[in-house]
């Protein structure tokens, strides 16, 4: 995605902040970035992106490894959920896939 045009660093983190509410992680990311393009010392922006890259990865995460699961891959599937809890280890999403990887 790309950052909207024509929009102040504040526009920018105001919609960064509302795109990461709605879970349009690449989108925030975009907009943050953009901010840090004219200010990359901006501690906002810093954190706005951090947070949507954090929850984009989580997102992938949890994606690949209900698609390992579908497919009776409990090894990859568990390999997914520890990726996701190394970046947000209390993620309960994460936690209670975890519950049912590792359930015999």
């Amino acid at each position: 995605p790309t950052p909207t045009p024509a929009l102040s660093p504040e526009e920018r983190l105001v919609r960064a902040r509302g795109l990461m509410d709605q879970g349009r992680f690449a989108e925030a990311l975009a907009e943050a970035r953009a901010v840090l393009r004219l200010d990359p010392t901006n501690r906002e922006a810093t954190v706005l992106a951090q947070a949507a890259e954090e929850a984009a990865v989580i997102e992938e995460c949890l994606a690949n490894a209900r698609q390992a699961l579908e497919a009776g891959d409990r090894d990859r599937a568990l390999t997914e959920v520890r990726r996701g809890l190394i970046i947000n280890p209390s993620d309960s999403r994460l936690l209670e896939l975890h519950g049912e990887v590792t359930r015999e």
